[in-house]
């Protein structure tokens, strides 16, 4: 198998194309969107794409960012690479598929924000359903699948040379809530915990953190994994890391930090991925 070659889209405007080979040197082109678990940049310790080998030589071009979520990825004005790349006559390309991360930082998002996915308990505060706020939930779910639809309306629409061409995304593993935040190095936190503060900050019993994270991952995931949108395929890559020990501060498990894998845990995930791409 080859190891894919890894690209940011300004590498595209080389006469001939990015790297040694350059464009059609390649057998297989990818154009890859979203979140921190495919950035390049910005957040130390890599990405999944990076620890991806394929049986044909293939190129990606990458246009993830930490942080991006779902409506960002559709909006002209925040990801003009992204769409251009992919729909506008005379700048995008032909691509065998898309390869999009996205709807872990709208959960986190979702989760934290006051008036969110979580509340202070009604009723009897031992029980889960009690912290879940199952309106917010509901409506959460259907901004996700909201957004998906416009993913696919995007890439099909009228002067886009890629109507129709495979979309894959992925659910996410089960982080476990914890002190862990994003470090440069062994310095001070650049971004995070995420979950752990939240979870402190609405009182949520420690006995209730893992039920509650299980229930907000498998809450995306299926949601995800339930949609009937044309030539979208969703990687389920639940239980495939080994969790965190709660209560550590940094590397644990296949986790470098809360919410992002260590090297290890993405070459993981990356077996789940290779299985599928192999078959475009």
């Amino acid at each position: 198998m080859r190891k894919v070659d890894i690209f940011v889209p300004r590498d595209l405007d080389v006469p001939g194309g990015p790297g040694l080979l350059g464009w059609n040197g390649y057998q297989r082109h990818f154009l890859a969107e979203g979140d921190s678990w495919f950035t390049l940049a910005a957040l130390p310790g890599g990405n999944l794409l990076q620890e991806l080998y394929l049986d044909r030589q293939a190129m990606i071009v990458n246009a993830a960012y930490p942080g991006d979520e779902l409506s960002k990825i559709v909006e002209w004005r925040k990801n003009q690479e992204f769409v251009r790349l992919l729909t506008k006559p005379g700048f995008s390309y032909q691509w065998d598929a898309i390869l999009l991360s996205a709807g872990g930082n709208d959960l986190i998002a979702a989760a934290s924000t006051q008036g969110g996915l979580l509340r202070k308990p009604v009723g009897d505060p031992t029980m889960l359903d009690s912290w879940i706020n199952q309106v917010s939930l509901d409506k959460f779910l259907r901004y996700v699948k909201a957004n998906m639809e416009c993913i696919v309306e995007l890439r099909d629409s009228p002067d886009s040379p890629n109507k129709g061409i495979p979309i894959y995304a992925h659910t996410y593993d089960y982080p476990t809530a914890r002190p862990a935040p994003a470090r440069l190095g062994g310095g001070p936190a650049i971004s995070g915990p995420w979950l752990y503060d939240t979870y402190v900050r609405y009182g949520l019993p420690g006995a209730l953190w893992v039920p509650m994270t299980e229930t907000l991952i498998d809450a995306l995931a299926e949601t995800l994994l339930g949609m009937n949108l044309a030539n979208v395929h969703v990687i389920d890559t639940r239980g495939v890391m080994e969790r965190a020990v709660a209560g550590t501060t940094g590397n644990s498990g296949d986790w470098l930090n809360e919410i992002h894998a260590n090297q290890g845990g993405r070459r993981k995930l990356a077996h789940r991925w290779q299985d599928v791409l192999n078959q475009v």
